[in-house]
């Protein structure tokens, strides 16, 4: 009888020591995790749209975008109304693997498991759903700089000669784009007024956005003015 009581003595002092030990810690555990429920349960869920970067990842060596693309993508967000209103664009990403994509064009699906997000909150749709890119390999070529001058000139005067230093540059990009453009021209140059031999210092630049000037510099063209020539008077002799 004595063990029994010993042994039952040691399994109420078990259960004691389950649910009364620490009691005061268990009880505010406890209380905390009924608040956030509560907090929960009675958050209402809220929808938003934000737009994001779309960003490209992993874009395969040697290969180059040839195409006009998006910059953003339009997403529509719903969950906890707090949590949307702290929400923040930084916060979200959208991702493409471009990782095993061979040159040509490519359709793409923007599918919200490609959108990286704070849990909690869900992705209702992305817009665009397709996001369609080119991918070219990269070319490198050169090409000749042609000035662009303007101005208003004397009556006696006209351009005798322009001449640009460097008379040429190397432009980089995709392939079917580099291979398009024939020269690069400068920002225009405002002779206004020159007589003789007149000096500026400008830029050039290429009107395709997708094909650069390597090495961009200071590009320095030379103007030169000439007299018009003027016709000899005739005389007609009276017979």
């Amino acid at each position: 009888m004595s063990s029994r009581r010993t042994r039952a003595r040691k399994v109420g002092r078990g259960f004691y020591g389950v649910f009364f030990a620490d009691f005061w810690l268990k009880l505010v555990a406890v209380l905390l995790a009924f608040a956030f429920w509560w907090s929960v349960a009675n958050d209402p869920r809220a929808e938003i749209t934000m737009n994001v970067p779309l960003e490209l990842h992993r874009i395969p060596d040697g290969l180059e975008i040839s195409s006009e693309t998006i910059s953003e993508v339009q997403l529509r967000l719903r969950g906890p109304a707090s949590k949307m209103r702290e929400l923040r664009p930084r916060e979200v990403h959208v991702e493409l693997d471009l990782a095993s994509s061979p040159s040509g064009e490519h359709t793409y699906e923007l599918a919200p498991g490609q959108v990286q997000l704070p849990a909690g909150i869900d992705v209702v749709q992305v817009l665009p759903a397709q996001y369609r890119i080119s991918l070219d390999h990269h070319a490198v070529k050169r090409v000749e700089v042609r000035p662009h001058v303007v101005g208003t000139f004397a009556s006696d005067r006209h351009i005798a000669s322009v001449t640009t230093d460097p008379s040429w540059v190397t432009i980089a990009g995709p392939a079917s784009r580099v291979a398009e453009v024939q020269a690069a021209s400068t920002d225009p140059i405002d002779a206004s007024g020159a007589m003789a031999l007149e000096s500026f210092v400008t830029r050039a630049y290429v009107a395709d956005p997708l094909v650069q000037i390597s090495s961009p510099q200071p590009i320095h063209v030379t103007v030169v003015m000439q007299e018009e020539s003027k016709q000899p008077r005739v005389s007609h002799a009276r017979h």
